[in-house]
């Protein structure tokens, strides 16, 4: 049998990507998930990196592919990023940026536009809400003041507050600036 297959394909006309599926004479097909084969005209966006950050935005962001310029801009569902700085000399090339903020978490459409406004095909980016995985310690005494540690995801310049599922009392927790990570 064939390990190999050749063939010459006629671009579309415009940016866009298929699914690649090869078929056997006798109706036999290769299985899902298919291979991904992308028609470019301008910049080629492979990835970005982290693929997902807060809704409040200023995620750092590498942006890697090719045939990107000087003054090529990254976009968040056609918003720029922040602060992009662009390296054309680098295999691949990049575009380091901080990500927009964004009204509601889900999914973005991230594209590369290059100063001739030939832009990439899109990647995407998931813009999510704060999450906590956990609270150490879990428990503290009615008086005095207890420094609790809470890792999860997507913090950014948070605040904490307790709600009390009794009644409607509310506390807030003092955030140490310096142990506020990203």
């Amino acid at each position: 049998t064939a390990t190999t297959v050749e063939c010459d394909v006629k671009g579309p006309g415009a940016a866009d990507i298929f699914d690649l599926i090869v078929t056997n004479a006798n109706g036999d097909a290769d299985a899902a998930p298919h291979q991904t084969f992308t028609f470019a005209g301008g910049p080629i966006l492979s990835t970005v990196s982290p693929n997902s950050g807060t809704t409040a935005g200023g995620t750092s962001v590498v942006l890697s592919g090719s045939s990107f310029f000087a003054g090529s801009i990254a976009l968040f569902d056609g918003v720029a990023c922040l602060t992009p700085v662009v390296n054309t000399s680098s295999v691949p090339q990049t575009i380091s940026c901080k990500t927009p903020s964004r009204n509601t978490p889900g999914i973005a459409m991230v594209k590369v536009r290059n100063p001739d406004t030939q832009e990439s095909v899109a990647q995407n980016f998931t813009y999510s809400l704060p999450t906590i995985s956990t609270v150490n310690p879990q428990t503290a005494p009615i008086t005095g003041t207890t420094r609790l540690t809470i890792t999860g995801n997507y913090f950014s310049n948070p605040t904490v507050r307790f709600f009390n599922l009794g009644n409607s009392a509310t506390r807030t927790c003092n955030v140490v600036p310096a142990l506020n990570t990203e």
